[in-house]
């Protein structure tokens, strides 16, 4: 079964664990992709930004993942086995325009490597994904001119498929990729961050 929540909210991020736990067993695997911008606009300056916009962008990208491994690494730690794939971006490296997004999603690049070297005596990888320009729905928000500019700079010359972004987080949660932790894996067709 699905359940929707709001994982941002504690009492709710329990509750689906709980109820995941309840109906299929302990943990063993979790993929924090929550992510985006709370705003009618994708872009926008920095000096003009507004404090809640700010604070939103962080609490979206930042404390579903916080309450969500808080949850279900104990079980994972003492089982010593387990997986968690955060969803960064290649705008971790900076982005004029979404100033928030970037910050943020460094914020989950940096926060996947200290849990990685936290969690590593327990044998629980986290590694992180780091994508461009992806159709998803998301994407539909992004000014034409801004979907060109990203698949002219991308080196493949296209826009990412879902499908191809759920190989690489299938990759990471099996046992190949087991000798794998603390990793920022970019799929975005050769684009890597640079200011």
């Amino acid at each position: 079964s699905h359940k929707r929540a709001n994982v941002t909210i504690r009492t709710e991020a329990a509750e689906v664990v709980g109820t995941d736990v309840k109906e299929v067993g302990p943990v063993d695997i979790l993929v924090n992709v929550v992510g985006g911008v709370k705003a009618t606009a994708v872009y926008e300056s920095f000096l003009t930004m507004p404090e809640e916009r700010w604070n939103n962008t962080f609490e979206l990208n930042l404390k579903g993942t916080f309450h969500l491994v808080q949850m279900t690494a104990p079980n994972m730690i003492n089982r010593k086995h387990g997986k968690i794939i955060n969803f960064s971006s290649v705008m971790y490296a900076g982005a004029a325009g979404s100033v928030d997004y970037s910050a943020a999603k460094a914020a989950v690049a940096s926060l996947t490597r200290s849990l990685a070297l936290e969690f590593a005596p327990y044998n629980i990888q986290v590694n992180c994904l780091a994508p461009s320009s992806i159709k998803t729905s998301a994407f539909d928000k992004i000014p034409e001119e801004e979907k060109r500019r990203w698949e002219n700079m991308t080196p493949l010359k296209r826009h990412g498929e879902p499908a191809e972004i759920a190989a690489a987080c299938l990759y990471l949660a099996s046992g190949e990729s087991d000798f794998i932790t603390g990793a920022i894996m970019p799929v975005s067709g050769g684009i890597w961050p640079a200011l």
